[in-house]
């Protein structure tokens, strides 16, 4: 069997020295294209502010909904004029040139697309796994999204409590749940 022979302190340091060396490089790659995103350009205008502009954002999304690249292409292409004029480093117009520009854009629509579902199956009274199947892009957002057709279901229950307390009952009925079902979509109606 092999054994470890002694080794210097030193040989100790190097090793130190150089899985710091990489990790430091591995960090900065991970975490380029946050700084990216979060520099501001001359006139004072960030990566994150130019790709939030809501002409952008719809136009990605109305992409996204109608499955048209080629309006994503067009969105680019005017992001890259716009940056251009307000002087962005040549970093930053690579990036929003490039096909990870395409994806960042398509990702954040279809998790537009996601919240948008949501919101219609918690008026609707519908359930979300269809939802949460068809856009895993909005995997993080999933459990806020089910706490919340959680607390929808606790108050159509709560509002059928009601309506059985109203009729003399302590547990209510299936028809208890249609009307507070019934009274829960003219609500969402109204509110809308």
């Amino acid at each position: 069997m092999h054994r470890l022979q002694n080794k210097s302190p030193y040989f100790y340091i190097l090793i130190a020295v150089v899985l710091t060396a990489i990790l430091y490089i591995v960090v900065n790659w991970l975490t380029q294209p946050r700084q990216l995103e979060s520099s501001i350009s001359p006139s004072g205008v960030s990566m994150t502010h130019l790709l939030s502009v809501p002409e952008v954002t719809e136009k990605a999304l109305f992409s996204v909904v109608e499955d048209n690249p080629e309006i994503l292409l067009e969105v680019q292409t005017e992001l890259v004029a716009t940056a251009e004029k307000l002087g962005f480093s040549d970093s930053q117009l690579s990036f929003l040139a490039s096909e990870p520009l395409l994806d960042y854009l398509r990702y954040h629509a279809k998790r537009e697309m996601f919240n948008a579902a949501v919101n219609q199956a918690y008026i609707n009274l519908e359930r979300i796994d269809d939802i949460k199947a068809q856009y895993p892009e909005a995997r993080d957002l999933f459990k806020d999204a089910e706490q919340l057709i959680i607390r929808r279901n606790q108050l159509i229950e709560q509002i059928a409590l009601s309506l059985a307390n109203q009729d003399g009952l302590s547990v209510p009925t299936k028809a208890h749940f249609q009307e507070a079902a019934t009274l829960w979509r003219q609500k969402m109606a109204h509110s809308n």
